[in-house]
């Protein structure tokens, strides 16, 4: 970990379009709290080779107009991948995509009991973030 480096919120993307709202979530979240923002891509080796390169170029866009630096791996062990960025990072908050059963997701569990005491949110289904562990909006955190 460099020791002059900022703290930063770290966005978790896949590669699909949708994932926008992730990034513009974890811009406000950054903004917010005074942090750098970053956004990770950790996709399966097969996936190099150009059937997802449009949705990563949009992602990338979008990253850069939210003043965010995006890392793409490939890389079998998504889990291992990111733990490794982030411990490598002075990451200060993860931002993940919201799923129906967080508990259910091997990549949110993974993270999670990996980086326990780093804050961890979900994006929800109108862009909002749900802080995991307490049940309440990052709004009703912060109220």
């Amino acid at each position: 970990m460099r020791r002059n480096q900022r703290q930063a919120a770290l966005v978790c993307v896949t590669n699909q379009y949708s994932c926008e709202r992730l990034i513009l979530a974890g811009k406000n979240l950054a903004l917010s709290e005074g942090l750098e923002l970053k956004v990770l891509c950790v996709q399966p080796p097969e996936y190099a080779s150009g059937s997802y390169l449009a949705e990563i170029e949009y992602l990338f866009a979008v990253s850069r107009r939210a003043g965010a630096e995006m890392i793409v791996y490939y890389r079998d062990d998504p889990v291992r991948a990111a733990v490794t960025f982030i411990h490598a990072n002075r990451i200060a908050h993860i931002v993940l995509g919201g799923v129906p059963d967080p508990a259910g997701s091997a990549f949110i569990s993974g993270i999670r009991a990996q980086c326990a005491r780093i804050p961890v949110s979900v994006v929800d289904e109108t862009g909002g973030l749900v802080l995991l562990g307490s049940g309440k909006s990052r709004a009703e955190v912060m109220g």
